[in-house]
């Protein structure tokens, strides 16, 4: 799977305001990125782009399972992720970066790569409260009852 092909948008011909686009990914998606603790998931990405004369503001809406493996009991687990994100793209004349939340783009640059941007939400959305998630496993109870 190419991801640069399949999670972007040519932005460059779209009308100013609001437009949606949807993206959905799985085992495929998760295997292209070498580092990281999700290597299998389902997850649908909803985006929403406002385009204006002088940047691009995206809300991502993320929604689906993925699978890692606990901290405690390293036993796989399933993860539910959902949440929503936001990405301001501002536009230069120097060269491409990005942080976080602002990714800045030369002006003639007409398409947003988003692959890496969802992989990150999704990775960052997994690191908070998944002890809790895999402590519904009878696995992890016991493990942890065992331990102490």
């Amino acid at each position: 799977m190419n991801v640069d092909k399949e999670y972007k948008i040519a932005f460059a011909g779209l009308p100013l305001g609001n437009n949606d686009f949807h993206f959905h990914v799985s085992d495929d998606f998760f295997e292209c990125f070498d580092y990281g603790e999700v290597n299998k998931g389902r997850v649908a990405i909803d985006v929403i782009l406002i385009k204006e004369e002088t940047m691009l503001v995206l809300e991502l809406a993320l929604s689906g399972m993925v699978e890692l493996v606990c901290d405690r009991c390293a036993h796989p687990m399933k993860y539910q992720v959902k949440g929503n994100n936001h990405l301001i793209v501002k536009f230069t004349e120097k060269e491409c970066s990005y942080t976080e939340e602002i990714i800045l783009l030369k002006r003639d640059e007409g398409v947003l790569h988003l692959a890496q941007n969802i992989y990150e939400f999704i990775y960052l959305r997994n690191l908070e409260g998944r002890h809790n998630a895999c402590m519904i496993n009878e696995y992890c109870k016991d493990y942890i009852l065992i331990t102490k």
